[in-house]
Parts: structure tokens; sequence; C-alpha cells
């Protein structure tokens, strides 16, 4: 074996060990199953991509094995490969793939995009989140701007999927991401955190915010969400937590979405179907 399908291999090896498949949907319309690749690597799941099956499970977008084909095509290139890998060491295999890898800045892009995009509800994910807070709370301190980080979560989520399966309950997912999609102003973000959580990020005061958490609440709560689009609605609304900048003590990124969730926990103890915010 060459240098260039040892690296290759030992790739597929751990990639394919830290990569799992999420949740399955299916689109009524084109009978397609989507299956988010899901990764667990760095503690909390993110959701890297999107499998895209036909009706007889056969791969119609395999995205992972994509990326890793581009990985191999490039590898090939490598030259001296050799020494870096005629042991089977593990420490040694990670500086020969971190440094294949390294000089490869369009793979390396293309990873960070799809792991940005939640395959779910194309929303951003929970590391589009933590990058847009980021960025807001540097220019909170260059221009002294003001806004707020919000935790939203589907009231009843659990109670769906029980009785109608996680297929009906990733569907109802989609649904509200897009109805959140469509209140947020322009100048805000939203992305989806976890589960049923999505994180929005709302420009302004504590006067604005209140608005704008208002809006958010109430365009799930006047939407009729129905299974399959027949029956009953099911009565699906959200609960907020707010956690404003300038405001909460510790201003880290994580920090600011761990103060949010925890009004959300209020929220929620509190009957659901309102918002919550931090001091």
């Amino acid at each position: 074996m060459n240098a260039a399908d040892k690296v290759t291999a030992y790739l597929h090896k751990n990639v394919s060990e830290m990569i799992g498949a999420g949740k399955p949907w299916r689109d009524q319309a084109s009978g397609l199953w989507h299956v988010p690749a899901v990764s667990n690597a760095g503690g909390e799941p993110v959701v890297l991509a999107e499998y895209v099956l036909d009706p007889d499970l056969r791969f119609v977008e395999n995205p992972i094995e994509e990326i890793m084909d581009r990985f191999a095509d490039q590898l090939s290139c490598l030259e001296d490969a050799d020494a870096d890998l005629e042991t089977d060491d593990m420490t040694r295999g990670d500086v020969a793939l971190q440094e294949a890898v390294r000089g490869h800045g369009t793979l390396e892009e293309t990873a960070d995009e799809v792991a940005l995009v939640d395959g779910l509800t194309n929303l951003g994910s929970a590391a589009a989140c933590l990058i847009r807070i980021g960025e807001e709370l540097a220019r909170s301190a260059r221009y002294r701007s003001r806004f707020c980080v919000l935790a939203a979560d589907v009231d009843g989520l659990d109670r769906v999927n029980d009785q109608y399966g996680p297929l009906m309950g990733d569907a109802l997912i989609r649904q509200v991401a897009r109805d959140l999609e469509t209140v947020v102003r322009s100048t805000d973000f939203v992305g989806r955190w976890a589960g049923g959580t999505f994180v929005v990020i709302v420009q302004g005061g504590r006067r604005e915010v209140r608005v704008a958490v208002e809006r958010l609440r109430q365009a799930i709560d006047r939407q009729e969400y129905r299974p399959d689009g027949t029956g009953e609605p099911l009565g699906i609304t959200i609960s907020l937590g707010a956690a404003p900048c300038p405001g909460t003590s510790d201003k880290t990124p994580r920090a600011l979405i761990a103060a949010a969730r925890d009004m959300l926990t209020a929220a929620k103890a509190a009957g659901g179907n309102r918002a919550m915010f931090a001091d």
C-alpha cells in the first residue's frame, strides 16, 4: 500500500468512527429519504451534512463520501509520506493526517461550510450560532451596540414524537424553523441548537427585544400545525429565554446561550408559551 492509500484508509476508518446517522425523514413529494450525518467528536452532536437515499435505499447524495473522496484526490499528490506512515502508531497517523489536510484550504473550507449548516432545517448549526454570537460580542465591544440571545424551544415536541413518530417530529421542527425565519428581521439571526431548540439573535435594546420576542411567540402560536396536513391542529407553541448583552455578566458565546437556556427552562416550568428574561 502506497503512502496516499495508507492516509486515505486511515481517514476513512477514523471518520466513519466519528460520524453517525441522525433521525431520517421522508420527502412525501419525491419519496426520497433524508438522513443527517451527525458528528459527536466535539462533545455536542453537530449535523455535518445530509445523506439522500431513493425509495430503494440507494444513495442519491452522499456528501461525506464525496468529501473524503476529494481528500483522497488531494492526498494522492503527497510526497515522502511513507516515512510518517511506517508505523501504526495513532499519534503519528494523526500528525500525518493533519499535515496532509493543512495544505489544502479548499477542502477545509468545504468541511467548515457543511458544519455550519444544520442538515434538518438548513438554518445555521450550533457552531454557526456560536460564531455569530462571537461576532456580535465583538461588534458590541467596539460600537457599544446592544443585542439579545434567545433560546426558543418547541413546547410539546416529545408528545408529538411519542404520538406520531420521530419523522413527524422532524417535520414539525422544519416547519417551525421556516416560520421563525420568516418572522426575524434581516439584521437578526436564527439557527438550530439541538432537537427542538433554536437560537435567535435579536438586535436592539430591551424594548425592541421584547417586541421581537412577542412577534416570534405569536408567529408559532397562530399557526395550525397538522399531522400530515390533516386532522386536528396540534396546538404547537414555543417558550423562549432571553439573555441581553450588555446585561449578562459572563460575556462569552456559550455563557450567553447558557443564560438564555436557563431562562427557557424557567419559561417552560411556568407553563410554556411565554418568555423569560435574564436580569
